[in-house]
């Protein structure tokens, strides 16, 4: 039952959905300074498990990315020889490639807070684990959201792609 309420209490913190605030750690009771102090090796071998999973996730997605933006440009190229002239289509690449960047910096910064919060000293610095661990949740929501960024920039190119083929049969 305890871990399961641990187990809980870390997927939670950690993937809680945008609207929901993780409770100010200067405002946590002497209960759950003591709780997070107990139970905080078991989320951080969770979250070692995440940290583990994660980069592979990470890679997969930034190779389909990479390999879409460089189909991306050949397209805009083969357009612009043929004299098509979709400028929408160059500026919802470049977009891609922008937010491409951003959300691998944004990882960068959200890995380091993970390795961070698993390799702390949890246990004599509760309140300091508590509030990395609200950061590394931030920046995990960060990335979903740029994430999220990607795709809709991908369907706007899909649309654009549509406006050229009615080009090309005209």
């Amino acid at each position: 039952m305890k871990r399961l309420g641990l187990m809980l209490f870390a997927a939670l913190t950690l993937f809680g959905s945008q609207s929901v605030q993780a409770i100010d750690s200067m405002s946590l009771t002497e209960d759950e300074v003591l709780m997070i102090a107990r139970s905080c090796h078991d989320a951080q071998r969770s979250l070692q498990r995440i940290q583990y999973v994660d980069p592979v996730t990470r890679v997969s997605r930034g190779n389909a990315t990479t390999n879409i933006v460089k189909l991306m440009s050949a397209l805009n190229a083969r357009a612009a020889n043929n004299t098509y002239n979709i400028p929408a289509l160059v500026t919802a690449t470049n977009n891609v490639q922008r937010l491409r960047q951003n959300f691998a910096d944004d990882y960068t910064s959200y890995e380091i807070g993970l390795r961070e919060v698993v390799t702390m000293d949890c246990a004599n610095d509760p309140i300091g684990f508590y509030k990395k661990l609200s950061e590394v949740r931030n920046k995990r929501t960060t990335l979903s959201v740029r994430a999220r960024e990607i795709d809709q920039q991908l369907e706007v190119f899909g649309q654009h792609i549509s406006d050229l083929n009615n080009l090309v049969k005209e």
